[in-house]
């Protein structure tokens, strides 16, 4: 009885570990482990603490505080005309539906529609990953926050 009394105490703890260490992907993490490799690249300054404080209605600069500059930002323009992905290091790519010679790291003053910013992506493309991504509107408040564990 002991014996069995001693693994449902260190079963509870393990768990309630796990659930402070990852939050809602405790069991995700557990069965990245059980499953196989498991590789997430975080932004430099992201903590899964700080990001669990991320609620609806922030600012981009309270985000940015909190969590720091995000691995990517993928600006949506109205109209579908121009999605803007801007890396941490700065580089910028363009991927457009119409043609132009404009160099933009934004949209034009009034056309943005969403941006979002990845705070962890899959390191290598055959893996296990942590994705945090924090999804702001228009005016530049937090609208939702995606926090999931994706198998590959």
């Amino acid at each position: 009885m002991r014996i069995i009394l001693a693994f449902l105490v260190a079963g509870a703890a393990t768990l309630g570990w796990m659930y402070i260490r990852f939050g809602t992907d405790a069991i995700p993490y557990v069965m990245s482990v059980l499953i196989g490799y498991e590789d997430t690249v975080y932004s430099p300054q992201y903590s899964e603490k700080r990001f669990q404080e991320v609620n609806s209605g922030m600012s981009e600069v309270e985000v940015l505080r909190l969590l720091g500059p995000p691995l990517l930002r993928s600006i949506h323009c109205r109209g579908g005309e121009r999605r803007i992905i801007v890396w941490l290091d700065g580089k910028v790519e363009h991927d457009y539906t119409r043609q132009t010679d404009e160099p933009l790291n934004d949209c034009r003053p009034g056309e943005k529609d969403n941006e979002n910013w990845v705070y962890a992506r899959q390191g290598n493309p055959t893996s296990n990953y942590f994705y945090r991504m924090v999804h702001f509107s228009a005016s530049g408040e937090v609208v939702e926050k995606v926090a999931a564990f994706d198998i590959d």
